[in-house]
């Protein structure tokens, strides 16, 4: 894990005793972070990771022993009073396989987990804290191609509430500061190739897509939505570019 600053964009240390790091969350208090572990070629494989490290941001250290969770993490998010870490596993890919692990931050335990996922590929947690919106990317070799994001409820009797329907392969998710809306990337790159790349906007008080179906580049895969819920940002992996979108 490389530690920038931002004064200067300048890679200030690295933190090394990583698997294939795929997804980090940093605390309210940002005295610690988080790191999945998805597994890489040079460690227990790619996919054959089962662990998150806690790392110390004081020394920039990993402390403690690896925490177990499910196979092939692949990204994290944090409550907003920093309880609980949320972890999606890809597991094989297949329907259903995928699972979500909860780690309890005060004594960094595994208390509960439920499945019931299609190769999850993000996670975002609504500014309450009550529910989590999960993509289902679906298998990564491209087939069988995942349509849906889950909607969980996180708090008293942990399960899936809700599954909504967005385009191909989606991939990315964030969510407005108010909480009114979640924008999803379609990553729609089957095996013929890139296809046209979508976002998808879900309106979390009735879990429902709403127009319009933004049009992006080719393989969006990551967004991020600006602290003050003006632009979205979309990383397109095939076309090596950024769309921008203004939030009306």
């Amino acid at each position: 894990v490389s530690v920038i600053s931002t004064k200067h964009n300048d890679v200030i240390d690295v933190i090394d005793g990583f698997d294939g790091p795929s997804g980090i969350v940093i605390t309210p208090n940002n005295k610690f972070a988080y790191v999945a572990n998805y597994g890489s070629a040079e460690g227990v494989g790619a996919g054959n990771g089962t662990t998150v490290n806690v790392v110390d941001l004081k020394t920039n250290t990993i402390i403690g022993e690896p925490i177990i969770v499910g196979l092939a993490p692949t990204a994290l998010a944090i409550s907003p009073d920093g309880e609980f870490v949320y972890v999606i596993n890809y597991i094989d890919g297949t329907p259903g396989s995928g699972s979500m692990n909860i780690i309890k931050t005060k004594n960094n335990t595994v208390t509960a987990t439920i499945t019931g996922f299609f190769g999850p590929a993000d996670i975002v947690v609504t500014p309450n804290g009550k529910y989590a919106y999960i993509t289902n990317f679906g298998n990564n070799d491209l087939t069988p191609n995942g349509t849906t994001v889950s909607v969980v409820k996180l708090h008293h009797h942990l399960k899936i509430v809700d599954t909504i329907e967005v385009g191909i392969q989606p991939s990315g998710i964030a969510i407005t500061p108010n909480g009114h809306f979640v924008y999803v990337t379609n990553y729609n790159t089957l095996s013929s190739g890139a296809g046209e790349g979508t976002v998808n906007i879900i309106k979390t008080h009735t879990n429902k897509v709403i127009p319009p179906t933004i049009v992006v580049g080719e393989s969006p895969k990551a967004i991020a939505i600006s602290s003050n819920g003006k632009f979205a940002y979309v990383t397109n992996y095939t076309s090596n570019t950024v769309s921008v979108i203004k939030i009306k």
